[in-house]
């Protein structure tokens, strides 16, 4: 039995080495995946940025040398070159067309020559561009304004045999009148930019392993960078659409329309010299973890035989402990001194707990009696009190003597006052507006045998909302202080206004004074007491009456009623509640009073 024991415990903690090792191995995967792909798109937005900047900068060239083109053009010594007649003339304007050419020259980088045409001879002695140059011409005198012509082939007939790529930029040049404003195209002054100068923005390609570039014209031949194969299909989707994007598993290729110079930016970025270094650190913790695989089964081979078996043992012992109640509940005490020691303290332990259980079942037994004379006395405190419906019996006897005395003010008041106390004692959470208010008539009822003259009411309530159910004695304790706190010590007459309407989906209920009213100060802060009437830091010193009130309706009908104050001294004080018709009880309470 011990040994089926030990063979099942080391086999569970073997499992557990390996599928540690596998979920550290997944982990490692999952991670170098994540950083694959932080990188790559890292890598793509980085080369979208170099692309926009590289775009930008290219406008801004082709910008500047249509400038210097214009320049060219609108100078007088090539306008008198193209209209002189005389040779000699034209001799004289030529030189300074050289000139001028050869200062431009040095005013802009990358300017590999100009040339100047005229638009009855289009021929040059200085450029062949073979079938190029007929559509050149043609679309040289169809500019109206200085602009880049494109990307052309050209064999120059002094010293270079070779063929090169040009960008050209043209403009043409018109003949003045006597008035002044332009007449016709004479001719057009053409400006050759190498194309070296343009790479020099495409620097920072050159920098970034396993990436490859190429700069195509509309026929697709190679400008600048290394040959890279493209289809015509994404060379034209790229014209159309301005960006082409195309991922595989190993490489992406990026195609960028370059408008300045009716040319394709062709970029080839190899994923696998890309993350090379990610791969390697990868293999290099992978092996690394199976390295500690190994270990960690070398080791589980140690605490198998070191721990295991005497661990086993003491299960054994605590499961014998667990099924038989009567046992003596002692773990035998035997193992190594690391074993040995943990049993002397679990059975040290186990004493501990038999004598805090006693302790803890005496506690009870104190509490439960504590608990039960709490009762007793509570039952004797209420049994103690005096029965509400004896008093209102002895009202009613008051009432009857006021009656056969003949004094009705006194039965008027007896009679008020018990159906004050039957109001206070129903049952029913809340009733009907008309018997709140028949209640405060009770009441005021009762005042006005005590002020007289010094106090009249007025109630102003719309048929439309004497059939809503409120919350039961919500509107009394407002009266109450409005009449003790506002009109009692009132100098002169006072009067109360109660005011009830419907107005949409909501009850609006006024209680309105005239009597001594209250400070701003006041206001205010019974105003943050009624906003939150159950924060005890914002209630404390606070009138009971309101804030009652405020208690009961928030608990009634949530955070949607509204309840605020309005007073001046010696003007009176406004009590506002506004109730939400759809969370007021439609039924139930009593009418009756």
């Amino acid at each position: 039995m011990k040994k089926h024991t030990y063979t099942v415990t080391h086999q569970q903690f073997l499992r557990f080495v390996v599928v540690v090792t596998f979920a550290l191995a997944a982990i490692i995967l999952v991670t170098c995946l994540l950083y694959t792909i932080v990188i790559l798109q890292r890598n793509q937005t980085y080369v979208d940025i170099m692309l926009d900047q590289y775009e930008t900068s290219v406008d801004t060239q082709m910008e500047e040398y249509t400038q210097l083109v214009q320049t060219a053009a609108y100078d007088a010594s090539v306008r008198n070159y193209l209209q002189a007649e005389e040779p000699y003339a034209r001799y004289l304007a030529g030189q300074e067309v050289s000139t001028l050419f050869s200062n431009l020259k040095m005013v802009q980088n990358g300017v590999a020559d100009f040339y100047l045409f005229e638009r009855d001879d289009p021929s040059t002695a200085y450029v062949d561009l073979g079938a190029q140059q007929s559509a050149l011409m043609e679309r040289l005198w169809q500019c109206a304004k200085p602009e880049v012509l494109g990307i052309y082939a050209y064999t120059p007939s002094y010293g270079q045999a070779r063929a090169d790529f040009v960008i050209l930029a043209g403009c043409p040049v018109y003949s003045l009148t006597v008035d002044g404003p332009q007449s016709r195209v004479i001719g057009a002054v053409v400006v050759a930019i190498n194309r070296q100068a343009i790479e020099s923005n495409l620097r920072e390609f050159y920098q970034l392993e396993g990436m490859r570039y190429a700069l195509l014209d509309q026929q697709q031949r190679v400008i600048l960078g290394r040959p890279l194969t493209v289809s015509q299909q994404d060379y034209r989707l790229a014209c159309e659409q301005g960006d082409v994007a195309h991922n595989t598993l190993t490489s992406s290729t990026i195609l960028t329309s370059i408008p300045a110079m009716d040319a394709v930016l062709v970029v080839q970025i190899d994923k696998l010299v890309l993350l090379e270094d990610l791969f390697t650190i990868t293999l290099l913790v992978l092996a690394l973890t199976l390295c500690l695989l190994g270990a960690m089964l070398y080791m589980s081979g140690r605490i198998s035989r070191e721990v295991t078996m005497p661990l086993s043992s003491l299960t054994e012992a605590v499961k014998q402990m667990d099924a038989d109640p009567t046992h003596t509940r002692q773990v035998p005490e035997e193992g190594n001194a690391d074993f040995r020691m943990l049993s002397a303290s679990l059975n040290r332990m186990l004493k501990t707990e038999k004598r805090l259980t006693h302790e803890l079942l005496e506690a009870n037994r104190n509490l439960y009696a504590s608990e039960l004379a709490q009762k007793h006395l509570e039952l004797q405190f209420l049994r103690s009190q005096i029965n509400p419906h004896f008093l209102y019996n002895t009202l009613e006897t008051i009432r009857s003597i006021a009656l056969v005395r003949k004094v009705p003010e006194v039965a008027e008041a007896a009679k008020n006052l018990a159906k004050l106390l039957r109001y206070s004692i129903k049952g029913g959470e809340v009733m009907q507006l008309s018997s709140e208010l028949e209640i405060i008539r009770c009441y005021l009822s009762i005042q006005e045998l005590r002020f007289g003259s010094r106090m009249y009411s007025v109630f102003r309530v719309e048929e439309a909302a004497q059939d809503l159910y409120i919350p039961r004695m919500c509107l009394q304790p407002l009266v109450e202080n409005a009449v003790v706190h506002g009109l009692e010590t009132a100098m002169g007459p006072g009067m109360l206004i109660i005011t009830c309407r419907k107005e949409e989906q909501l009850l609006w209920i006024t209680v309105q004074d005239t009597g001594v009213g209250m400070p701003t100060e006041e206001v205010e802060r019974i105003n943050r007491q009624l906003a939150n009437p159950f924060d005890e830091k914002v209630a404390q010193n606070g009138g009971i009456g309101m804030l009652n009130v405020a208690r009961r309706l928030q608990l009634s009908l949530g955070g949607d009623f509204v309840m605020r104050v309005e007073s001046e001294l010696n003007r009176g004080t406004i009590v506002t509640l506004r109730m939400p018709l759809s969370k007021l009880n439609q039924t139930g309470g009593d009418a009756r009073v």
